[in-house]
């Protein structure tokens, strides 16, 4: 009994302090406020002047005198200087290297093993089925000097989490520039 008479005591005496120091503190935050309570609507009966000057403060005080560690936490965490944040891992970003690529193409060659026949046509039939325009936005980016090369690697990301990823990449002078992920999965 001793321990939650005390929580109570330390719990209204930082209430009040609180309180008193929010009074000293701005004195013209304090006309703004006393500016604001003089245009509310004067009570109306003695209920409601007795909820407004005493049940609301008194609901405060009590709900105050129960989580006043809460109150302390965020008192202390706001005075607390801020930290810089610290170097941040950068997250992975995935591309293809040329170790990676496996086999030269044309374009013809996968746009004729990529066509998608889907026995209950929900799928167009061509090649990448939805992901046609994708497709087309790929090869819209190639010139007369790029090749078009298909690619394997397994891959880490900044997690640690390992997938194999399958493709098709544009490659200028050796140098895959621009791909399209077409398998992605577990690593093997």
């Amino acid at each position: 009994m001793n321990y939650l008479a005390s929580y109570w005591i330390i719990g209204f005496v930082l209430l009040g302090a609180i309180r008193l120091h929010h009074h000293f503190r701005d004195r013209a935050t304090n006309q703004w406020l006393a500016h604001l309570q003089g245009k509310r609507t004067p009570p109306r009966s003695r209920m409601d002047r007795l909820i407004r000057d005493w049940m609301g403060p008194l609901a405060i005080l009590l709900l105050s005198a129960f989580v006043w560690p809460v109150m302390v936490a965020i008192w202390v965490k706001d005075k607390m200087p801020r930290r810089e944040p610290e170097d941040e891992c950068e997250e992975k970003v995935f591309s293809v290297m040329p170790k990676d690529l496996v086999r030269r193409w044309t374009r013809e060659e996968i746009e004729a093993q990529e066509i998608i026949t889907d026995p209950l046509s929900a799928v167009p039939p061509l090649p990448f089925g939805h992901l046609h325009i994708v497709w087309l936005r790929f090869t819209e980016q190639m010139t007369d000097t790029n090749e078009l090369w298909s690619f394997v690697t397994n891959w880490e990301d900044s997690w640690g989490e390992k997938s194999h990823r399958v493709g098709y990449a544009i490659v200028r002078e050796g140098d895959p520039i621009k791909f399209i992920v077409t398998k992605n999965g577990p690593s093997q």
